[in-house]
């Protein structure tokens, strides 16, 4: 339990397993309870597996930035999400796996006024990918043609594969 706020800063993981298994425990950055964010600050995840069983897995928020590289990213919390990035977070993501089991829950969630640019990753919840008002005008997709954008925003698995043209868009893995 417990909050881990910075303001400002750079922080990088190379890898690793963290596990955050209470209420208020995002697994994003050292556990308990970690959110990206306070006032500014970037990180950037090389690898690694985060698990979250109360919260969200990696939270972004205020006018931070998160570059994943790759990785695996989980939460089992219901109402909460694999990565949620709050109004003004910016997040790149090359790679990883992003999952939600909880129910009604998103790998990647987008409060109106934050910015994703997805260049590769698997992501799965239901739907994989959501956004506040069902804004998806913050995602933007690196080199890949996305033939469906109805589909693509309810779709269960969405898997964009570096160096593609095109993303695979299904209810299955």
């Amino acid at each position: 339990g417990g909050g881990s706020w910075y303001s400002g800063g750079m922080v990088t993981v190379n890898g690793g397993v963290v596990n955050a298994n209470g209420n208020n425990g995002g697994a994003g950055i050292g556990g308990g309870g970690s959110n990206v964010g306070g006032s500014g600050g970037t990180v950037t995840i090389n690898g690694g597996t985060f698990t979250s069983v109360g919260d969200d897995c990696v939270e972004v928020c205020e006018d931070a930035a998160l570059t994943i590289n790759g990785g695996t990213f989980k939460t089992e919390a219901d109402d909460y999400d694999a990565v949620y990035m709050g109004s003004g977070a910016t997040v790149t993501i090359n790679d990883g796996t992003f999952t939600a089991t909880g129910d009604g829950r998103n790998a990647l969630y987008l409060s109106v006024g934050a910015t994703a640019v997805l260049g590769g990753g698997v992501f799965e919840g239901s739907p994989a990918i959501g956004a506040e008002n069902n804004d998806f005008s913050g995602i933007t997709f690196k080199g890949i043609y996305i033939p469906s954008p109805a589909r693509w925003q309810t779709a269960n698995r969405v898997e964009i594969i570096l160096g593609e043209a095109v993303a695979k868009i299904g209810d299955t893995g």
